[in-house]
């Protein structure tokens, strides 16, 4: 039966219009394939170098076999396997991921509010601080001994902020006398007066 098989299918090939004369003699110790025509020309080569060349065939030990490729297949059923049980895994870590992205969230709310709170600290004692300043440069003149009028200037530092104050004094009478102060520091005003008055 096998001999008729390969006689008639002899007798197909011979008669095909497509047929033509081999050209390289075959290995008698191979089996192959038979290909007619290529659509894409007389040589076809893949990736890894193997090439089938028009009317030649393909040597069947080329292929793969049932054990290779039942290997094959318990591989990638292993894999299936692998990544089916990496699944979860992945899960729980996507979650936990999330949870901790979350808490980022969260303490980094709290460093903008924490900087907030600095910041308004921050600035509250650059205040005080120029009102040190203020409090420092803000002085009365005092008239000397038998003048009346009296101006006095004076500059005051405290933790690196800076005032300057001027001050006005005038006698109005022998036990009289009223005074003017005006300091000013980088971002604050003060003024102060008042009337001084002598007793015996």
């Amino acid at each position: 039966m096998r001999q008729i098989t390969a006689a008639m299918f002899l007798v197909f090939l011979v008669s095909s219009p497509a047929a033509a004369q081999l050209i390289t003699q075959l290995d008698p110790s191979e089996t192959y394939i038979p290909i007619m025509q290529f659509n894409t020309g007389p040589t076809v080569c893949f990736p890894d170098g193997f090439c089938v060349t028009e009317r030649q065939g393909i040597p069947l030990n080329a292929l793969a076999t049932t054990t290779q490729l039942n290997a094959l297949s318990t591989r990638i059923d292993n894999l299936v396997t692998t990544l089916s049980t990496l699944g979860p895994q992945l899960q729980a870590f996507n979650s936990r991921l999330t949870a901790l992205e979350s808490q980022i969230g969260g303490i980094n709310s709290t460093l903008v509010t924490i900087d907030s709170h600095l910041t308004s600290i921050d600035d509250d004692l650059s205040k005080a601080l120029e009102g040190a300043a203020l409090a420092a440069a803000v002085k009365d003149a005092l008239p000397n001994p038998g003048d009346r009028f009296a101006l006095r200037l004076n500059a005051a530092g405290a933790g690196g902020a800076f005032a300057g104050a001027v001050g006005f004094a005038a006698n109005v009478a022998e036990r009289t006398r009223i005074h003017v102060n005006y300091g000013r520091s980088e971002s604050q005003n003060a003024v102060s007066g008042g009337v001084n008055l002598s007793f015996r």
